[in-house]
């Protein structure tokens, strides 16, 4: 067993897909399976389910992937402390947890420009969540905030939510769409169109209505599930279909897409979330500044 091993298991747990994590690794997909495979020798367990139609994690794969997860966290920052205990003592450490949609990816680099203008020595760290787990991740102190939806933690009362904005969702048109005509798009409009929709489970409650709302409404052969909105982009670029997408994953200087509101109702809000007991240092900074560089950004 190696960190590679341990690496190539995280990232096809994290995308469910073989090819999305060979990508994202910049390996090939056989080197990929090949390391899950001689992982479960190893272990003599069967980590994942592997059909023609779904990546499924078995319960022995989720246990092993919070082991594995550790591992390479504390082996992660290991080197990165040797390699920066020169500078360690004089920063403040921060991490955040997001799951990098296109405008969080796009807006990290806006955030730490404004922020580092008020203060240096802070250090951030963002901690991507494909399993959408903040809460336990917040509890063990793995992390210090988290971008997300209120709806992933309603039913906690030991964090706090500084909402930033309503969720609203957007109808994604490839440029020159017939539909572009429309100021709003209803679910009757989008009749016959190939209809790209991110998979998630009830982890993400809100996103999980709205696609049973879609599966209700238009039927299952309408529909193309994606595992990520990077990729959602690219197949509405190739105009193989219309993405859905909430208003806090868009990022509107993509330049070949066409947006309009979708005519549904959400019940949650978009912002940033910490433990009551767990307050961050500087955390009004920090929150206002993400919330600036958020909303500068946004199409709401």
């Amino acid at each position: 067993m190696n960190f590679s091993q341990l690496r190539c298991f995280i990232y096809v747990v994290d995308n469910l897909s073989f090819t999305v994590a060979a990508r994202k690794l910049d390996f090939s997909q056989s080197a990929v399976s090949k390391s899950i495979k001689e992982l479960e020798k190893e272990v003599n367990v069967k980590l994942l389910d592997r059909s023609p139609h779904k990546l499924m994690v078995t319960a022995a794969g989720k246990y092993f992937y919070q082991i594995a997860l550790d591992i390479l966290k504390k082996r992660d920052s290991a080197v990165d402390y040797m390699q920066h205990k020169s500078v360690a003592s004089d920063l403040t450490h921060i991490r955040i947890g997001m799951s990098a949609n296109p405008l969080e990816h796009y807006i990290i680099p806006l955030f730490l420009q404004k922020f580092n203008l008020q203060y240096k020595n802070y250090d951030f760290t963002f901690i991507i969540n494909f399993l959408v787990d903040y809460l336990s991740q917040l509890q063990e102190r793995k992390i210090d905030m988290a971008l997300l939806t209120s709806d992933v933690i309603k039913d906690s009362d030991d964090v706090i939510f500084r909402p930033y904005f309503p969720v609203k969702y957007w109808v994604a048109l490839p440029s020159g769409h017939p539909l572009e005509r429309y100021e709003a798009i209803t679910f009757s409009q989008l009749y016959q169109q190939k209809i790209l929709l991110p998979y998630t489970d009830r982890s993400l409650p809100d996103i999980f209505r709205l696609n049973q709302t879609f599966l209700t409404k238009l039927g299952p052969d309408q529909i193309k599930w994606v595992d990520e909105y990077f990729l959602m982009y690219d197949f509405i670029k190739a105009r193989q279909g219309i993405g859905i997408i909430p208003n806090f994953c868009i990022n509107k200087n993509i330049n070949f897409v066409s947006y309009r509101p979708l005519k549904y109702k959400s019940n949650c809000s978009y912002g940033l979330t910490y433990l009551k007991d767990g307050k961050p240092h500087n955390i009004g900074w920090i929150s206002t500044a993400l919330e600036q560089v958020i909303k500068e950004n946004i199409i709401n």
